[in-house]
C-alpha cells in the first residue's frame, strides 16, 4: 500500500476543533479544514481517509480531489494566557477551558483571521463501516499522536491487518490494482428456500450489505452497464433469485445502476449467458433505455466472471416472459 491513510476527525455539520467555531463537514462525502489545521498541506488526492469521531469510526475512502478557497476569514479562539489554539471545554469542573499547557480559565480570547479553506472529497468511494465500530482499533496505528489534531496520520497496516476487504475495494477508484475477492467454492444455486420471513409473503435478507461490498471487492465499484462509479447509486443484484445465504455468492452477482437493478429483477432487462449482453424486454425496448440493447456487461478487468450456470437459468426466465422479444432473436 503506497498511499498514506489519514484520521480525519469530524462531528458532522459544524465540526469543532481547538481554536475556531468548527467546519461544515459531510462526512460521508467531504472533509473542511483551513491553513491553520496542522497537516492541512500533507493530505493529497489519492490518500486513503478514515472518517471518525470521539467514539466511533464511520467509513473508509480514497481522496478524490481538493478544492481551495482564498480570501476567507474566521474567528479563531486561544489561551487567554499562552495564546494557543489548542483547548477543551470541561463540562463538569471550573474554570470552563483548559489548554493544552495546563492554563485554566474561563472566557477564550478571540481574534478575526485570514485563512484558506480546503474542502477535501472524497464521496466516490467512500464505504460504510458497521454501526459504532469503536475508534478505539486506531490506539496502536497512529503516528505521533495528538488528540488535538483533527487530520492525523496512521500506519498504513490499519487496513492491511483489520480490514483487507475494504483496502481491496479502495483500491479500484484510487487506481490501485484490484486483488478479487475470492470465493472458495464454484456458486451453486440454492435448491431450497431458507430465507427468513417476517409476516406472510414479507422476507428479509439480513447480508444484503456485505454481498454488496463483497461484489464491490469483486468487481471494482463501478455499475457493470454504465460508467457510474458513485457507491450510493449501485446495488447488488442477485442472478438466481435469493432463496438463502448460499445465493449470496460473488458468482450470483452483478453490480447495477439502482433503475437497472429494477428492470433486471422485473425480467424487463436480460443478460446473455453466450456472451453476456443485453437483450431487452418489449416493454422498455423503445424506451429511454434502448440505448442498452446488445451491450455488453463491463466486468472491469477484474479477471472474475458471473456463474455461467446461475446466468443460464436467469436467462430461461427472461426468455419464458419475454417470448416475443426473443423470438425474433432466433
Amino acid at each position: 500500500m503506497s498511499q498514506n491513510l489519514w484520521i480525519l476527525k469530524s462531528k458532522g455539520e459544524k465540526s469543532s476543533f481547538g481554536g475556531n467555531d468548527g467546519y461544515d463537514d459531510k462526512p460521508d462525502a467531504y472533509y473542511v479544514y483551513d491553513n491553520f489545521v496542522p497537516n492541512h498541506n500533507k493530505l493529497r488526492k489519492g490518500d486513503y481517509v478514515l472518517i471518525a469521531d470521539k467514539k466511533y469510526l464511520h467509513g473508509f475512502a480514497v481522496v478524490d480531489h481538493i478544492a481551495v478557497t482564498e480570501g476567507l476569514e474566521k474567528k479563531r479562539y486561544s489561551c487567554p494566557v499562552c495564546g494557543i489554539k489548542e483547548h477543551s471545554a470541561r463540562k463538569n469542573k471550573t474554570p470552563k477551558y483548559k489548554c493544552r499547557k495546563g492554563h485554566e480559565f474561563e472566557t477564550l480570547k478571540e481574534e478575526i483571521t485570514p485563512i484558506r479553506e480546503y474542502r477535501a472529497d472524497y464521496s466516490t468511494s467512500f464505504i460504510n463501516l458497521p454501526e459504532k465500530t469503536s475508534v478505539q482499533l486506531l490506539n496502536k496505528y497512529y503516528m505521533n499522536r495528538n488528540r488535538y489534531y483533527s487530520i492525523q496520520r496512521a500506519m498504513p497496516s490499519f487496513l492491511e491487518e483489520l480490514f483487507p476487504d475494504l483496502l481491496r475495494q479502495l483500491g479500484s477508484p484510487a487506481g490501485v490494482v484490484l486483488r478479487p475477492y475470492i470465493n472458495t467454492e464454484p456458486y451453486k444455486p440454492s435448491e431450497k428456500d431458507e430465507r427468513a420471513f417476517r409476516t406472510g409473503r414479507s422476507y428479509y435478507r439480513p447480508d444484503q450489505s456485505k454481498f454488496r461490498s463483497d461484489l464491490f471487492g469483486y468487481y471494482g465499484i463501478k455499475c457493470m452497464l454504465t460508467n457510474c462509479t458513485v457507491a450510493t447509486a449501485l446495488e447488488a443484484s442477485h442472478i438466481c433469485h435469493y432463496r438463502g445465504d448460499e445465493d449470496n455468492h460473488c458468482e450470483n452477482g452483478l453490480l447495477l445502476r439502482r433503475d437497472l437493478h429494477a428492470l433486471y429483477d422485473a425480467d424487463l432487462l436480460g443478460i446473455c449467458p453466450d456472451d453476456l449482453t443485453v437483450v431487452l424486454g418489449s416493454e422498455i425496448a423503445n424506451t429511454v433505455y434502448a440505448g442498452f440493447q446488445g451491450k455488453a456487461l463491463d466486468l472491469n478487468n477484474s479477471g472474475c466472471r458471473p456463474s455461467s450456470v446461475a446466468l443460464e437459468i436467469r436467462w430461461k426466465v427472461f426468455q419464458e416472459k419475454n417470448h416475443v422479444v426473443t423470438a425474433a432473436l432466433r
